[in-house]
């Protein structure tokens, strides 16, 4: 798992054109959340000395620059293989648990199969390997800090999109309460935003569970969303002068501070999304039942455009976009509105990792085009 001379300077250009390109474009992606940025900062200098990290992280890379056309596949493939090769049977130790460059690894080879796998419900869920490793890390989430924490962050924004999209409920079901007390001091973003995705997780997990959704945990859950909503600093608050004001876009004009504010606001839309789709009060017959079912059509999509205006201006933060539509598209029956999610779902398949081809062709026959 590890060496005692760094693998320093690197083999060749082509590991160098790696190495740079996770650190200018995949790190970030984890570090959304992270006022430390340890994937930028820390994962690169552990990964010389720890050989299954550093294959993990060139595999991202690679994986992430095939998607555009600069590097070919076998190459991501062959990193990939190389950090399987030591991975695999160390995740059969118990101190793999506790060995947060060996959770890092598994964050990013989640990564990996997210940008492999079609963005669908049907698509694989080959990660339970390493969800397995993280579920029985959580025992020992008193002891989470740093690089462990951070991964464990990331691994729970990967768990809820994975939820989502194969409508199942989150499986790290214990870190929702095990890691709140670990959220960094209020004055920081990230520890705003974090509040809001364990709040979106356990809107996963009531609806997409195996029970039914009662009246009280529904509002509970709404009655969290909403304090978060009406609390939120200003930082939480669009920059553009009036919130929901639309310019030349077909969305509302949403630009925020920082990338952490706007994953924040993005799973707060989402969890609501979820929860209002899961309404236990809607009337089954009567006169009443297609007045409230409009209501909720009309709040559900005016959040697929809100997560959409902000879409539009965040490269990194589509794929809450792209699921949103995938979640509500059924209820947008305008050929004109349509057309612009449509041209979100493009935009985001063209630049970003995570392809959204698959929900093209499910939106597109949908809707009779």
């Amino acid at each position: 798992i590890y060496v005692e001379n760094p693998a320093w300077p690197l083999r060749d250009k082509q590991e160098c054109l790696l190495f740079r390109s996770f650190i200018k474009h995949i790190a970030p992606i984890f570090d959304l959340c992270d006022h430390e940025r340890h994937f930028t900062r820390i994962v690169p200098q552990r990964a010389v000395t720890c050989p299954p990290l550093l294959n993990a992280m060139l595999a991202a890379a690679a994986k992430y620059l095939n998607k555009f056309g600069d590097v070919d596949v076998p190459v991501g493939d062959e990193y990939l293989q190389k950090c399987l090769a030591v991975l695999i049977p160390a995740l059969s130790c118990a101190t793999a648990v506790v060995d947060e460059n060996l959770l890092a690894a598994i964050v990013l080879l989640r990564f990996i199969e997210e940008i492999d796998v079609p963005f669908s419900s049907n698509g694989s869920q080959s990660h339970l390997i390493g969800t397995r490793v993280f579920l029985a890390a959580q025992k020992e989430v008193c002891e989470f800090t740093g690089l462990r924490l951070a991964a464990f962050w990331s691994a729970l924004r990967q768990e809820i999109f994975t939820a989502v999209v194969h409508f199942k409920p989150v499986q790290l079901t214990e870190l929702l309460t095990k890691i709140t007390p670990f959220i960094l001091p209020e004055d920081c973003n990230c520890s705003y935003a974090n509040r809001t995705i364990i709040h979106c997780a356990a809107c996963v997990q009531l609806c997409f569970g195996h029970s039914t959704v009662s009246q009280e945990q529904w509002d509970k859950l709404m009655d969290c969303l909403d304090q978060w909503w009406n609390a939120r600093p200003w930082q939480f608050r669009p920059m553009t002068p009036a919130d929901g004001e639309r310019g030349s876009s077909s969305f509302p004009d949403e630009f925020y501070l920082n990338d952490a504010v706007v994953t924040g606001i993005q799973h707060y839309y989402l969890a609501r999304l979820i929860l209002l789709a899961h309404k236990p009060t809607l009337p089954s017959l009567g006169l009443a039942r297609k007045k409230a079912l409009d209501n909720v059509d009309d709040s559900i999509r005016d959040i697929v455009r809100h997560v959409c205006g902000i879409a539009e201006v965040n490269p990194m933060l589509r794929r809450i976009a792209s699921l949103s539509i995938a979640l509500a598209a059924d209820r947008f029956i305008v050929r004109e509105e349509q057309e612009a999610l449509y041209e979100i779902l493009k935009m985001a398949n063209r630049k970003s990792p995570w392809t959204t081809q698959t929900i093209q062709e499910d939106v597109a026959e949908l809707w009779n085009w």
